[in-house]
């Protein structure tokens, strides 16, 4: 028995993680052939032709609309049927793609069954019409040898008939069978001449309610040039879609997406829309909107409230502090070491406003990179020389190695605060053991880039934590039950100012061994020629 060749099937995403879901989905059913992007695409057509083409939208050097457009505008592939995917799910978006001829569109992120169901309907639709074609072309060239081979034009005309019939005949059985509203509408009269059972239910009401009556009446435009359009068949045609509201038989109105197609029935023609509820879909994206707003007003509420905090916490803070350093001076003994507490708990909490308001500021978008030329290495060093006493105390030695004549572009202010939260870290959680700082240029996907790494062998993160380390006011140890002191505020910063330098950060750690904070800039002066070995020293030690 003849095996039966397999619909090929093309998937057009930039997304690696979207190729492999649908071609899991559909590799059993078809022959999938996957490409990352447009140009690859349209290699891979021009060399085999596939039945239906899954397209996404948004991708980097053509995007779906131009590739749509390409192919529609070729005679070799104005037949591809291809269906958008994207998470662009506005009308205007959904118009742009089926005005350059698209057959559907599905919005991310997407269900697996919706993806099937649709792409079966499609095949289907498209082989019936091509078989259509196929049979006029044939039939309008026995018509050209009538008087030549009479006898030969009946026969042949007979079995044309025949086989127009039963293709009619198949695509009656997908039409009423299809799990979505199908409905048929005369390109003259406007009026619906058949709809599937589908239909019927999204409607709410009979077959016989629902055959004659015009398109105007259920369908509801949203705007005012859809309304100076919507009797217009030939306008229907070219923007591909009929409305974006619909009328119900009992009154009320929702909201749809129509896919609209020529189809030839029995010689006549007509449009073929296919009606899809997205009322759930609306509300959702409501909800989301709703839920943005309310965050962005919580945002700004809590950003005017520690602006009004900070006069007032400030203030006496400054109290405690001076006063707490004159006692300091003057008094002894017992009540000595409780100024000391009373001291540092107030630099302590100075420290933690401190850091809420710098948040505050750099999330506001308030706070903005002034961008020079720095030598890192030299920064590096002021900020640990800061930390020199606190390192004699626990007995922990720093390593550093230097490339002293790297150069890159930052702000000199944030990349200290960069280099002191991660630092301080270090410090805070490495009990025994040592710190190592090294800055080296290296070369990283044909760009010089300027690795500044950070490692202690301190308690290390748990895998679970790496994610969270940089959200505000989270650490690797939370709780009540917390060994180490802080607010979960410092590498959140760091994270902000390094990406407001347009630098990057990675994080490796092995609980009970250390961590490596990897921070990565672009090398200034490209042309610097540099030799690790010879550059690189160790400038401080145990």
């Amino acid at each position: 028995m003849q095996e039966v060749k397999k619909p090929k099937i093309l998937i057009v995403d930039d997304m690696p993680e979207n190729l492999a879901v649908l071609f899991n989905l559909l590799n059993n059913n078809y022959e999938v052939i996957a490409a990352e992007n447009g140009s690859i695409a349209l290699e891979i057509i021009e060399n085999d032709k596939p039945d239906i083409i899954l397209l996404d939208i948004m991708m980097p050097d053509i995007d779906g609309y131009e590739v749509c457009k390409i192919l529609k505008n070729s005679p070799v592939t104005e037949d591809i049927p291809v269906i958008f995917i994207s998470a662009l799910s506005e009308t205007e978006n959904v118009i742009k793609g089926l005005n350059l001829g698209a057959v559907d569109y599905i919005t991310k992120p997407f269900h697996q069954e919706e993806v099937v169901l649709r792409i079966k309907t499609h095949l289907k639709i498209s082989e019936l019409t091509r078989k259509l074609e196929n049979s006029n072309k044939q039939l309008e060239k026995k018509v050209k040898l009538r008087t030549k081979e009479l006898e030969n034009e009946i026969t042949e005309n007979k079995r044309m008939n025949d086989a127009l019939q039963e293709s009619e005949k198949k695509f009656k059985a997908l039409f009423n069978g299809a799990p979505e509203t199908m409905l048929l509408i005369d390109f003259e009269s406007g009026e619906i001449i058949d709809i599937n059972a589908a239909g019927c239910l999204l409607l709410k009401a009979g077959y016989d309610e629902i055959i004659g009556t015009n398109h105007g009446e259920i369908f509801v435009p949203s705007d005012e040039s859809e309304k100076a359009n919507i009797n217009s068949m030939s306008e229907f045609n070219k923007k591909r879609v009929f409305a974006n509201n619909l009328r119900k038989f009992d009154g009320e109105i929702i909201p749809i997406e129509t896919a609209v197609k020529a189809v030839l029935v029995e010689g006549n023609l007509y449009m073929l829309g296919i009606v899809r509820d997205i009322s759930e879909r609306v509300k959702y994206q409501r909800e989301i909107l709703e839920a943005k707003e309310k965050a962005e007003e919580m945002n700004r509420l809590k950003s005017i409230f520690l602006a009004n905090m900070s006069h007032e916490l400030r203030t006496p803070l400054i109290s405690i502090l001076g006063f707490s350093e004159i006692l300091l001076e003057e008094v002894g003994g017992e009540l000595k070491e409780m100024v000391e507490n009373i001291h540092v708990s107030g630099n302590r909490l100075s420290d933690t406003l401190n850091l809420l308001l710098r948040l505050t500021d750099i999330e506001s978008g308030s706070m903005k990179a002034v961008k020079r030329v720095i030598y890192p290495s030299r920064l590096i060093k002021e900020v640990i020389d800061d930390y020199l006493e606190e390192l004699q105390r626990k007995l922990l030695p720093v390593r550093l190695y230097l490339d002293e004549e790297a150069q890159i572009e930052a702000d000199e202010n944030m990349f200290k605060e960069i280099i002191r939260h991660i630092f301080k870290n270090a410090i805070k959680f490495t009990k025994h053991g040592e710190i190592t700082v090294s800055l080296e240029v290296q070369k990283e996907f044909e760009e010089d880039i300027v690795k500044i790494i950070i490692a202690d062998t301190g308690i290390g993160i748990k895998p679970e934590y790496i994610d969270l380390i940089f959200e505000p006011f989270r650490q690797g140890s939370e709780g009540n039950n917390r060994n180490y002191e802080g607010t979960g505020l410092g590498l959140t910063i760091a994270k902000r100012c390094l990406e407001l330098n347009e630098a990057g950060i990675k994080v490796e750690s092995e609980e009970g061994v250390g961590s490596k904070f990897i921070l990565t800039f672009l090398l200034y002066n490209k042309k610097v020629e540099y030799s690790t070995e010879n550059q690189m020293k160790e400038s401080f030690n145990k």
